[in-house]
């Protein structure tokens, strides 16, 4: 049982469900907003902020991008994922066309 200063109960038998939902809610709620920040750290474009090095230290853009407000960093991160799809649509193409070079190589040695 959680007690405050003054040694009442603050979770009871009869809250300790609210208190346990809460508690939940919270940790669930703060790693929604780390796997937020950690798929642009992760993606292709906090990869170029790295690699261009503008002049702005890792701490800073990462401490820049939380404050952009969610609706913006979601739009980036469809965007994000846009891309990314693409890539592995391409990436099956050039494994096909790498697979029927190779089909008929075999054909006709």
């Amino acid at each position: 049982m959680v007690k405050n200063k003054q040694s009442q109960p603050l979770v009871t038998p009869s809250n300790s469900h609210l208190w346990r939902r809460s508690r939940w809610k919270s940790s669930h709620q703060l790693r929604r907003i780390n796997e937020n920040s950690d798929w642009f750290e992760r993606s292709f474009v906090g990869g170029a902020f790295k690699e261009l090095d503008l002049g702005v230290d890792e701490e800073t853009w990462k401490k820049n991008w939380r404050l952009v407000p969610m609706k913006k960093r979601k739009r980036i991160e469809e965007k994000v994922k846009s891309v990314q799809a693409d890539e592995l649509k391409t990436m099956w193409e050039k494994i096909d066309v790498v697979h029927e070079a190779r089909s008929l190589m075999a054909k006709y040695v």
